[in-house]
């Protein structure tokens, strides 16, 4: 008897069910592994072109300075500039704004060249400060000392220049284009300025009282400009001479002062 031929019924044969749906989901989770890879891989690429432009550009900038040596030296120029700059504004500065203690300056570092009047602000009635100008600032060193100092009034003038050094002591001193002073010169001896300190004209002189006052040394000296380091002496005299005084000569009293006119 023939068998009746029914597909449905077959097994022997039969393919297994196709796979393409996982294969389709193991490639789509592979894409953002590739596409990190490429991103890898471009990143590296640019890091080693721009390391290869630095070398480039170093390589250069070296060649450069070979062949053009005005390079090294336009750089040095400006360094230099610049360092002389900063000394120059350094030295033209007054911080103390004319006023100035006791104490060591180097002229141009610590203070303006120019002319100074110093005010002794001692303890005692002995109304003396001491004034030393040399051209070291080493307080040993008796060679370097310029003036005939100490001097001993109760004021002084001085005029100074870069380079020289001062020592005050006594005696607080102030730029005289920059501070106004008043002294007192028909009261007490010291050092004074004909047409600012007092009046040009002619005077008599009075002997000053104290234990420390000698009348055979008490005069003047009349110095017909300021100059540095030493003003330059004009005339001298006693206490008891009459004197005739011009406009900017300056003239120092000791042991004796101007009689009131």
């Amino acid at each position: 008897m023939q068998q009746e031929y029914r597909p449905e019924e077959e097994t022997f044969g039969t393919p297994p069910k196709s796979s393409s749906g996982g294969k389709k989901a193991m490639l789509i989770a592979a894409i953002p592994t590739v596409l990190l890879l490429l991103g890898v891989g471009l990143k590296i690429a640019r890091t080693v072109q721009k390391a290869e432009r630095t070398v480039s550009h170093m390589a250069e900038r070296a060649a450069s300075a070979v062949t053009d040596p005005t390079m090294a030296a336009t750089a040095a120029t400006k360094a230099k500039a610049t360092e002389t700059t900063v000394t120059v504004k350094t030295a033209a500065v007054d911080v103390n704004n004319g006023i100035y203690p006791a104490g060591d300056y180097e002229v141009g570092v610590d203070l303006p060249a120019g002319t100074y009047l110093a005010v002794y602000s001692g303890p005692s009635e002995e109304q003396q400060l001491i004034l030393e100008i040399s051209s070291s600032s080493d307080p040993n060193d008796d060679d370097a000392v310029l003036n005939d100092g100490p001097w001993y009034p109760r004021n002084a003038y001085f005029q100074v220049t870069d380079g020289q050094f001062v020592h005050v002591s006594w005696a607080n001193f102030y730029n005289v284009d920059a501070v106004e002073v008043e002294l007192e010169p028909f009261q007490q001896e010291g050092m004074f300025l004909v047409g600012k300190d007092l009046p040009a004209g002619t005077y008599q002189m009075v002997l000053d009282e104290g234990e420390y006052v000698y009348p055979e040394t008490a005069g003047y000296t009349i110095y017909s400009q300021m100059a540095s380091p030493q003003p330059i002496p004009k005339a001298s005299g006693s206490y008891t001479d009459t004197i005739t005084l011009q406009d900017g000569q300056y003239i120092q009293c000791k042991d004796c002062h101007f009689a009131e006119p």
